[in-house]
C-alpha cells in the first residue's frame, strides 16, 4: 500500500463518525496535571474509554468503546449495503472486548428496527476468555446473539470462526481489527481527541493494531506533529516484529518473568491492513513487562477515582490491557517527555483482577525490586509511585519515536 491510494482514508473516519452519532457517547478527556508535573511534561490527559452505549444504560458496559465503534461501524455498513430480504448472520471471534462491541451493536440495530427477521450474531470466544466478559457479551446481545466458547487461544478461536463463516451465504465475518470498516470506526476516537487537543504523543494499547491504525489516519489529517505510540506486552511483541527496522538485532530477555497478563491484546500477529497503515507513517512501538502493566493499571485506577460518578454514562475503571498505555508513558525516557503534550487512552471496564489482590502483588514486586521494606500503596503520594515504577531503562523498545530505533540491546524475544 502507498499513501497515494490508502485502504482507509480520513473521509472513511468522518463517515463512520456520522454513522455512529447517537449510538456512542464521546470519550472523555481528563487532564492529570500532577502526573504531568511528575514526568516533566507540559500536560498529560487520560482519554477515558469505558462508557455504556447510548440508549442501553440498563445493560452492562461494552468494554472499550473503540471496540464498539469498530464493530458498530462494520455492522451498520453491512446493513446499509444489504440487497434483498435475506437474513444476515454476523460472525466474529474475540477474546472479549470486540465480542461485547459486536453484541452491543447488533442489539442496538435490532432495537432501532434495523434488523430483519432472522438477522443475528454468532460470537466465538476462547475457552480461556474471562467469564465476566463472556457473560457481559450475552447480556449486551440479548436475543440477537449466540456465544460459543471454542478454541484454546485467540488464534484457534479465530480459525474456527473463519471456517464456520467461510462460504456461507449471507454471512458477514466481522474481524476484530483487520478490516477497513473496523479501523475507520475505531479511528473516530482520534477525531474526538483532536477536537480537544493536539498532543505530541498518543499512547494506545496494541493487540491487532486496529486502534493504532485508526489513530494514525486521524493524526495524519489533523496533526503532522502527533506520534501514535502503540504499546504491547514484551512477551508478545507482534507489532515490534512487524515494524522493526531491517537488520535490527535482538536477544532474549529470559530474566523478565513471562507472566501473561492483559489477555485482550495477546495477539501473535498484527493485522495485515493495520501493518500497512502503521508502516507507512510515523508510528512508534513500545513494549512493557507484566509487572509494569500491573503497576500502571493500579495507578490509573487511583487517578480515576476522584472522577467516578461525575457522568452517569461513564464507568471509570481500567483493565490490564488498557494499563499498558500508561505503563509505556511511565517507561519513556524523561528527556522525550519534557514540555510535551501527551494523551493516554485508558479503557476497558472488564478488569480481570481483584483490585486488592493486584495491590498486594504490586506492593510485593516493588519491595522485591528495591530491596526496601514493603510499603502500603494507598499511603504513597503519586510522585513516589512514579519514581518507584519498575522501569526497563535501556530495554524499553521504541520504533520511529523521535528518530530512535530499536537498539541492538533491545532484548526482544524474537
Amino acid at each position: 500500500m502507498t499513501d497515494a491510494s490508502p485502504a482507509v482514508t480520513y473521509q472513511d473516519l468522518q463517515a463512520a463518525a456520522a454513522r455512529l452519532k447517537g449510538h456512542i457517547p464521546e470519550a472523555r478527556v481528563i487532564p492529570v496535571p500532577e502526573l504531568a508535573e511528575a514526568l516533566g511534561a507540559k500536560e498529560v490527559m487520560f482519554v477515558v474509554d469505558t462508557p455504556h452505549p447510548l440508549g442501553m444504560e440498563g445493560a452492562q458496559h461494552a468494554g472499550n468503546t473503540f471496540k464498539l465503534r469498530g464493530a458498530a461501524n462494520a455492522i451498520f455498513c453491512a446493513l446499509d449495503a444489504r440487497q434483498g430480504e435475506e437474513a444476515i448472520t454476523f460472525v466474529t471471534a474475540s477474546a472479549g472486548n470486540h465480542a461485547q462491541g459486536v453484541a452491543a451493536a447488533v442489539r442496538r440495530a435490532g432495537e432501532r428496527g434495523q434488523l430483519k427477521e432472522g438477522d443475528k450474531a454468532i460470537i466465538f470466544v476462547p475457552e480461556t476468555a474471562p467469564e465476566n466478559k463472556v457473560e457481559n457479551t450475552r447480556v449486551l446481545g440479548g436475543r440477537f446473539v449466540e456465544v460459543r466458547k471454542q478454541g484454546k487461544t485467540f488464534d484457534d478461536t479465530k480459525r474456527i470462526a473463519t471456517e464456520f463463516a467461510d462460504g456461507k451465504r449471507a454471512t458477514q465475518f466481522i474481524p476484530p481489527f483487520d478490516d477497513a470498516r473496523v479501523i475507520a470506526g475505531q479511528g473516530t476516537l482520534g477525531i474526538e481527541i483532536f477536537r480537544h487537543c493536539t498532543p505530541d504523543y498518543i499512547y494506545a494499547a496494541c493487540g491487532g493494531g486496529g486502534l493504532a491504525a485508526g489513530l494514525e489516519i486521524a493524526a495524519g489529517h489533523d496533526s503532522n506533529k502527533t506520534r501514535i505510540i502503540a504499546v504491547e506486552p514484551l512477551y508478545v511483541p507482534s507489532a515490534v516484529r512487524a515494524l522493526m527496522p531491517t537488520g535490527a538485532e535482538s536477544r532474549p530477555v529470559s530474566h523478565y518473568k513471562n507472566r501473561p497478563v492483559a489477555g485482550g491484546i495477546n495477539v501473535s500477529k498484527i493485522g495485515d491492513l493495520p501493518h500497512q497503515i502503521l508502516a507507512n507513517r510515523q508510528s512508534g512501538v513500545a513494549t512493557v513487562t507484566a509487572e509494569m502493566i500491573e503497576y500502571a493499571t493500579l495507578m490509573a485506577m487511583d487517578i480515576l477515582k476522584p472522577h467516578a460518578g461525575e457522568d452517569p454514562l461513564h464507568e471509570y475503571t481500567a483493565e490490564l490491557s488498557a494499563g499498558t498505555s500508561l505503563a509505556a508513558l511511565l517507561n519513556t525516557p524523561r528527556n522525550l517527555l519534557k514540555g510535551r503534550s501527551i494523551a493516554v487512552i485508558i479503557g476497558g471496564a472488564n478488569p480481570e483482577w481483584e483490585q486488592a489482590k493486584l495491590q498486594c502483588q504490586v506492593e510485593q514486586d516493588t519491595a522485591d525490586a528495591s530491596g526496601d521494606k514493603r510499603r502500603n500503596w494507598n499511603e504513597q503520594p503519586l510522585t513516589d509511585k512514579v519514581e518507584a515504577f519498575p522501569r526497563m531503562h535501556a530495554l524499553g523498545t521504541w520504533v520511529n519515536m523521535d528518530k530512535l530505533v530499536v537498539p541492538p540491546h533491545a532484548g526482544l524475544p524474537i
